[in-house]
């Protein structure tokens, strides 16, 4: 007699509320597609041309895909008056176990009795939690309030995502990916150099699998649009909503009634975690523009949301969403052909019970990774067959010192550490208590590992880039669990919690300021105007010089000029890595070159090698800052050349001609029209 109002309950809550879960379908459908016919598209040579008119046959298999996976979308929804502290413990056991973490992350400048400690206490905690029962995919229908505060939380992740104005010197070469494609329609993708035209010098496989970049440019060449213009101002805010829908998916599994309230948590974290470089607040809204960011904020959640989902209901569908955004992951960011297939085992780990059945459910789930882990197989094949130097030429960074880089030294490391081992402690649903554990533990055993991070450098990430590992782990996550429960304990009114909520955020916004540019490009000014005056001073395929913070940005727009070196790390790479294919001192020179003109460093053949790769180069335009401390004698260098100078923006431009070209005001160097793209 009950079982049949709840389940009318079920069925009319049903399609009133699978908004979110129908935005994460369409999402990771197009993307996990779209990566599949990106990658074989460049893997058979194909151009930008041939991957448009293959979208004949891509938009009907997109369409159906995802209405196959709607239509056996069973998202169960329950109606419950149960009360406020449905998700929580609260007590004296939540507190002395989260006091007990604390006296482990004491140890943290001991790493070695940190990882031991921490490892054996998540071990006990795993097994004392081990007779729980199947995490179960049933999600608490919203009310008024959990509307508003997820719908505020999409708010502040998209304002951010528009306003921030956070420049990035990756955009050098990965909108370059894109801006090769717009440019040359009909030569295959990825197939030469286009950042510095260096004979020898080829896109590595790692990057060949990128998708993002290709969708900017097919996006850019369809609205006759500049890639930058796609990617900085048209997509983050996208992206950033699209995050927060992931996020909440995951929340509205392991919590019930709890679930906005977490998701603003996680919103907040995003905007505080920024105390050091490699932080999850500078890889989410801020930086949503770029692959590793998108990874990080949409796409891991996505994995673990549908690997949750598979786990509880091992159907097809679901099945099939697990290996679409893991697909979806790696067309994003070459990092994802090893921290997706990870994110996706660590929650079927959590899923995991002992028995034939979950063992069953934990084999197919892995089965969902393979197409990341043969194209990562793929990749390393076609790395060793091209006669790289692949040896090690970074330095390498132990877990130790990873752990330090990643979480930070301050505040930040204890609250996102802390929440990694305690974060289980306050949940009251026993499935998700475990799941919490099991991933905590499993990241500890693998990720943390002191006597692994020598194996894992060398055969899956890269020796200094063992912290990408952490990528994974849903930290984010666990600490907003962590940060909800802390507001539910003091502020046991809705308003006043929101209130302390919005609070965070400001005060985050106060003491770590966002450079705020709305409508903006990403980009540093005025570098990157003068990096456009520069594309008008000379054609595609001629050569300019450029101080090292000005070239980066050369190669972002379309119908750009070579720059002599675009970034010094760059052209490091050419020269340790593709030792066996480019000319090395030439590109050693090159970099020489760059030192000189940025000011950086002169030897006493400076002025001459300057004068050599002018004549070589048949270089157009010269730019370097005025402050420049051998400016005087790089200009007496380039007015022998036949060079023009004057002043622009704090920069001196130098033009390798009679005349100036129309546009260029000679007086005050400023470009009244910068726009340079093919058709304007």
């Amino acid at each position: 007699m009950l079982a049949n109002p709840v389940q009318n309950i079920i069925m009319s809550e049903r399609n009133k509320n699978s908004f979110i879960s129908s935005i994460c379908i369409c999402f990771t459908v197009f993307f996990g597609l779209w990566t599949i016919l990106s990658n074989v598209t460049v893997a058979v040579g194909g151009s930008l041309h041939e991957l448009k008119i293959s979208l004949v046959l891509f938009a009907p298999i997109v369409i159906g895909t995802i209405l196959y996976c709607r239509n056996n979308n069973q998202v169960l929804f329950i109606n419950s008056d149960r009360d406020q502290t449905l998700d929580f413990h609260f007590g004296w056991k939540p507190v002395a176990g989260i006091c007990a973490g604390g006296t482990v992350l004491a140890f943290a400048n001991n790493y070695l009795v940190f990882w031991f400690l921490a490892t054996t206490t998540l071990l006990i905690a795993y097994l004392y939690c081990l007779r729980a029962p199947q995490l179960r995919i049933e999600r608490q229908s919203p009310r008024r309030l959990d509307i508003f505060i997820f719908t505020f939380a999409t708010a502040v992740a998209v304002l951010i995502a528009v306003i921030a104005n956070r420049p990035d010197a990756d955009d050098s070469f990965y909108l370059n990916l894109a801006v090769s494609a717009v440019d040359h329609p009909g030569i295959a993708l990825f197939s030469s150099d286009t950042l510095h035209n260096i004979p020898g010098a080829f896109v590595l496989p790692i990057y060949r699998i990128h998708a993002l970049e290709l969708f900017y440019g097919l996006i850019a060449d369809l609205t006759n649009q500049e890639p930058l213009v796609v990617a900085h101002l048209w997509l983050p805010p996208v992206f950033s909503a699209v995050s927060v829908l992931a996020v909440a998916m995951v929340l509205q599994i392991l919590l019930h009634r709890d679930w906005a309230w977490a998701t603003l948590s996680v919103v907040v974290i995003f905007v505080i975690a920024r105390e050091v470089h490699y932080a999850y607040g500078n890889f989410a809204y801020v930086r949503i523009f770029q692959g590793k960011a998108i990874l990080v904020t949409v796409m891991v959640p996505l994995i673990i949301n549908y690997a949750m989902e598979f786990s509880s209901r091992p159907n097809l569908k679901n099945w099939i969403l697990l290996a679409l955004a893991q697909a979806g992951a790696i067309g994003m960011t070459s990092n994802a052909i090893y921290v997706a297939p990870l994110a996706a085992g660590l929650t079927l780990i959590g899923c995991f019970r002992f028995n034939f059945q979950t063992a069953m459910r934990f084999g197919l789930g892995l089965l969902a990774s393979i197409y990341p882990i043969c194209v990562g197989l793929f990749v390393k094949y076609q790395l060793l067959s091209l006669d790289l130097n692949l040896e090690q030429h970074k330095k390498y960074i132990p877990i130790a010192e990873t752990v330090d880089r990643y979480f930070g030294e301050g505040p930040t490391r204890y609250i996102l550490l802390g929440a990694l081992m305690c974060s289980w402690m306050v949940v009251k649903d026993k499935a998700s208590r475990l799941w919490l554990v099991a991933v905590a533990f499993s990241a500890f055993v693998l990720f943390f590992n002191p006597f692994l991070d020598d194996f894992i450098a060398l055969n899956v990430t890269s020796p200094s880039l063992l912290w990408r590992l952490f990528w994974a782990v849903p930290v984010p996550i666990m600490a907003a669990i962590l940060l909800c429960w802390i507001s539910r304990i003091f502020y046991q009114n809705e308003a006043v919690r929101f209130g302390f909520f919005a609070s965070c955020l400001i005060v985050a916004l106060i003491l770590l300021p966002i450079t705020v540019g709305p409508g903006q490009l990403r980009v540093p000014q005025p570098a990157f105007e003068i990096a456009r005056l520069l594309g008008l001073l000379a054609d595609k395929g001629e050569y300019v010089l450029a101080s090292n913070d000005v070239s980066p940005w050369v190669t972002t727009y379309r119908q750009h000029p070579f720059p002599v070196v675009s970034r010094k790390l760059y052209v490091y790479g050419l020269v340790k890595i593709y030792s066996k294919h480019v000319d090395v001192p030439a590109v050693k020179n090159r970099l020489s070159i760059i030192r000189y003109i940025s000011g950086r460093k002169r030897t006493s053949r400076s002025s001459q090698d300057l004068e050599k790769i002018i004549q070589h180069l048949n270089i157009k335009a010269v730019a370097l800052h005025s402050a420049n401390p051998w400016c005087m004698e790089i200009l007496s260098v380039l007015k022998k050349q036949g060079f023009a100078a004057l002043n622009s923006l704090q920069y001196t431009i130098a033009y390798r001609n009679t005349s100036w070209p129309a546009g260029i005001d000679s007086s005050i160097g400023a470009c009244s029209s910068p726009d340079r793209r093919s058709g304007s």
